[in-house]
């Protein structure tokens, strides 16, 4: 693939396969992202679970991209107190305790998606600000869990790796993000404007 030209699906649409199809095509897009619905209850909490119906929904999709030559980019995207809080709010109360659940997820998508369905590439997290770095202190305290959780992804997905970040808001937030060490462990990186 030379250019990629690529849209992302809202969680809220997810339930319409042929009109996803009808713009994509429209749009002239060959890659989409696919979000897998994380329930978690609230923005501090440390625990996540699938959506099971929406999991129907997104697998459902994931196979009419392949069998449309689309190629795919599967993230499991937060879904927080139904939807009532965006992601970029969540911070966890124990952080260690969100990399073994959020690990878990990621285990589940890609031996039941992405790997079967030869995605394209996974988008490990999307906006994470909190668990990405310590605002406070203008460091990268969870590099380390952070580098653990690639591994462990490239360990048994052999394809393109994301992480998706937020955008920043002032000079010295965008050069804290230029020096971001997670830039090293993937492939991609993504920013949300």
């Amino acid at each position: 693939m030379d250019k990629v030209k690529s849209g992302n699906l809202d969680l809220e649409f997810l339930n319409n396969t042929q009109l996803i199809l009808e713009n994509v095509r429209l749009l002239g897009l060959n890659t989409v992202n696919v979000p897998f619905q994380v329930d978690v209850p609230n923005t501090t909490s440390n625990t996540m679970t699938l959506n099971e119906e929406r999991y129907l929904l997104s697998k459902g999709i994931v196979e009419t991209l392949q069998q449309n030559r689309i190629k795919v980019i599967l993230e499991p995207f937060p879904y927080i107190r139904g939807g009532a809080v965006g992601e970029t709010a969540w911070n966890p109360q124990d952080k260690f305790e969100w990399f073994r659940n959020w690990t878990a997820i990621c285990e589940r998508l890609i031996n039941e998606i992405a790997i079967p369905y030869n995605v394209w590439c996974f988008n490990v997290a999307s906006n994470l600000g909190y668990i990405e770095y310590d605002f406070d202190a203008k460091t990268y305290p969870f590099t380390k869990q952070w580098e653990e959780l690639f591994a462990f992804i490239r360990s048994r997905y052999k394809e393109k790796v994301i992480y998706r970040t937020n955008y920043w808001y002032e000079n010295q937030s965008r050069d804290l993000k230029k020096n971001n060490p997670l830039w090293n462990f993937v492939d991609f990186v993504s920013i949300d404007t």
